[in-house]
């Protein structure tokens, strides 16, 4: 409970803010870094495992995967026999809410923000966050926080 509430705290007053992550890291999970599936290929793959696929990109051999909601062990590994490499899956769902460290070019940790959505095109990253000074890279992380509702805010380039 207290962690709830330090963190209702912090986040009060804070604006939604939209990253362009081609200017901006995403660490963790590494997406957007790689080379992307071409679309035929990315429906291809969404039509052989019946799970709508929101992004894909190949890194260093291994293959990268956004969908909208969890995919199964069986789902990842048809994945992978289809797009050609091993797969690493991760759900919008389960980033959306999570908590994220900003940091700036020096490495500083500028503070945090919830993840609020992801784009694909062009790569965006939607966050609440009260941190003002410039972000460039992102690392998001396991625990949630659903806190304060900042729809009615636009999202501010950042």
């Amino acid at each position: 409970r207290y962690r709830e509430q330090a963190l209702a705290a912090y986040f009060r007053g804070a604006r939604l803010v939209t990253l362009d992550l081609g200017r901006v890291v995403l660490k963790r999970p590494p997406l957007f870094a790689g080379d992307a599936v071409p679309a035929g290929r990315l429906e291809e793959a969404a039509e052989a495992v019946g799970c709508p696929l929101l992004w894909a990109e190949r890194l260093d051999g291994d293959v990268a995967v956004l969908s909208a909601m969890p995919l199964t062990a069986l789902q990842a590994r048809d994945l992978g026999r289809v797009l050609g490499g091993p797969v690493t899956a991760y759900a919008l769902e389960e980033l959306t809410g999570a908590l994220a460290g900003l940091d700036d070019a020096a490495g500083e940790t500028l503070g945090l923000g919830v993840v609020r959505g992801i784009e694909t095109a062009p790569p965006a990253l939607h966050l609440l966050t009260p941190v003002t000074s410039p972000v460039t890279v992102v690392t998001i992380g396991r625990a949630r926080f659903e806190g304060p509702d900042a729809g009615a805010v636009p999202a501010a380039p950042a």
